[in-house]
């Protein structure tokens, strides 16, 4: 067996050793070669750890880890880190989380941009806001809504059909306004009363039938008060079940006096008995009689029972059909 060994210095140069004629020189060559080993290795180390960033940028890393794909500036930084940790201790989903943030970051950055002095900022601010439909927003968008109606930039037709859209009840008294606006040339009247019917309260229901009665608004009044579910509109309604109102009004109205049940039958009977020998209106008669049967209570059932010896055979064999 060899006593001598090789060493590799750094220079690239080979050196032999006896080590047992020399142990002290072996045990200094091993030495400088554990000692290359470990200089070699923290250099490779250091290639690979990261350069120091600053908080700054530490955040936007962060923030664009969380949320990839995402269009980032300062504040849309600190806002998406201020949201994120306040949802770490929330029991949802890290997409969940970051849908959530987004969001609301979103409303925070559409905020901003309302409050703008330049002219196409808010009004880009405000589509943003009306494109969100966060109810948090709602009096925001009342106040901008009355705002634009004096100066008409034409935020009102993204506002209106928005505030139906959220549902909430406090844009009740700004809808109702604009339903009643003065100014017969106002666009967003039929707007603003389809936005009623979809927040469905019942404060409005006075300036939904004032609109059932105006030519550029009775199709949308109708189909509104429809959904609601108010006894003050049953007369309203069973004036739309005419063969000259379109089918779409017409199915609204019977639906919402189906809807009234019983406090719709006085309405329907006032009109079901409305007619002459020289005009029999048997089509509005049949339908009504329709309703009546549909709804089938008591007082319903008792207005067909007068029917059974109507002269008009069409609207003797409905009531027939419901009793």
């Amino acid at each position: 067996m060899s006593s001598k060994a090789k060493f590799s210095g750094k220079c690239g140069k080979t050196v032999t050793i006896d080590y047992i004629k020399k142990p002290f020189i072996t045990l200094l060559a091993l030495h400088c070669a554990c000692f290359l080993f470990l200089n070699n290795s923290f250099a490779e180390s250091n290639k690979l750890r990261p350069k120091l960033v600053s908080k700054q940028q530490s955040s936007k890393l962060s923030a664009q880890a969380f949320f990839p794909a995402f269009e980032f500036d300062q504040s849309m930084v600190l806002c998406l880190e201020r949201c994120k940790k306040q949802n770490q201790m929330v029991s949802m989903g890290i997409e969940a989380i970051m849908e959530s943030c987004r969001h609301q970051c979103d409303v925070e950055k559409a905020l901003k941009m309302t409050k703008s002095s330049d002219a196409e900022t808010k009004l880009e601010g405000t589509r943003l806001l009306c494109e969100l439909g966060n109810r948090t927003s709602v009096p925001v968008l009342i106040s901008l809504l009355r705002e634009d109606v004096e100066k008409r930039t034409g935020a009102w037709a993204d506002i209106i059909p928005t505030l139906g859209h959220i549902g909430d009840p406090r844009a009740t008294e700004i809808l109702v306004d604009l339903v009643n606006f003065l100014d017969d040339q106002w666009l967003g009247r039929e707007m603003a009363v389809k936005a009623l019917g979809e927040i469905g309260d019942a404060k409005a229901t006075p300036a939904l039938i004032n609109a059932a009665w105006r030519a550029d608004t009775r199709e949308a009044a109708i189909i509104s008060l429809a959904k609601f579910n108010d006894p003050r509109a049953a007369s309203t309604l069973v004036s739309a079940i005419q063969p000259e109102e379109e089918q779409p009004v017409r199915e609204a109205a019977v639906i919402g006096l189906v809807k009234l049940n019983s406090a719709a039958v006085t309405a329907i009977n006032e009109e079901f008995f409305n007619y002459s020998q020289e005009n029999k209106q048997t089509q509005k008669r049949v339908w009504l009689c329709g309703v009546l049967g549909q709804i089938a209570t008591k007082e319903a059932l008792g207005v067909l029972k007068k029917s059974l010896t109507d002269q008009d055979p069409a609207v003797k064999e409905c009531a027939e059909k419901y009793l």
